[in-house]
């Protein structure tokens, strides 16, 4: 009588796994650092959405960018859009899945890296298409752009990419991720109405996060290989 032992094997691999995320020491400055990131992003989204802040001070825009406003890249990744509550919930969840998983390094790599990217990425395209056609999309322009959906796209592909290159990892495991990452991004979709070609900065994030969390292990192996005498 054959038995089968693939779904054993995964077991085994998904516990390893799991214990060695659960004994993984988060320094306190780390956690302190988020902590303090996301209190400050709950404040600055509640002074705008009761009016006490105009959003138009944080938020980017091409035009913005255009004229050197380059701040406004920073401070447009530090107020949450509608839905408020939802946001800030799946935000806190995400930042605390990634910095357990990734660790905190990455974590703020890739938010940093995914946001400012991102957004100039959507930017450069938005000049593309209005270089073929000059009058298309003029109200994005001077549009205000903000959020944290292209972090939490960054953190999301960075998840990914740990979690596919996790040791032991198997096809069952790789394919629970595929259909995480495409379930996360329904439900992101679901949120968000009235997408524009600004909105591609979340494939740009989500890339950016995929890249960032899959060139670390690769260093990592060749810091140790040039250690290691011969």
């Amino acid at each position: 009588m054959q038995i089968e032992t693939c779904p054993a094997r995964f077991d085994v691999a998904a516990l390893g796994n799991l214990r060695s995320l659960l004994t993984r020491r988060i320094s306190l400055v780390s956690a302190s650092a988020l902590v303090g990131w996301l209190v400050c992003v709950c404040l600055l989204t509640a002074a705008t959405h009761t009016r006490i802040l105009q959003i138009g001070a944080l938020a980017s825009s091409p035009n913005k960018i255009v004229h050197g406003k380059l701040w406004s890249l920073l401070t447009s990744g530090l107020v949450v859009q509608q839905p408020l509550l939802i946001s800030l919930l799946c935000l806190a969840a995400l930042a605390g899945l990634a910095v357990v998983v990734c660790g905190p390094r990455l974590l703020w790599i890739t938010a940093a890296t995914g946001h400012i990217c991102s957004t100039l990425g959507a930017y450069s395209a938005l000049a593309m298409l209005r270089a073929l056609r000059p009058h298309a999309f003029s109200a994005l322009l001077a549009r205000p752009d903000y959020g944290v959906s292209a972090i939490s796209a960054a953190w999301l592909g960075a998840l990914a990419a740990t979690g596919w290159q996790w040791r032991d990892q198997t096809r069952r495991g790789r394919l629970s991720i595929v259909l995480a990452v495409a379930a996360t991004a329904l439900f992101a979709f679901m949120l968000r109405h009235g997408l524009t070609v600004l909105d591609s900065d979340h494939v740009f994030a989500f890339a950016i996060g995929v890249v960032l969390a899959a060139v670390r292990p690769q260093t990592r192996r060749a810091a140790t290989a040039h250690a290691t005498p011969a």
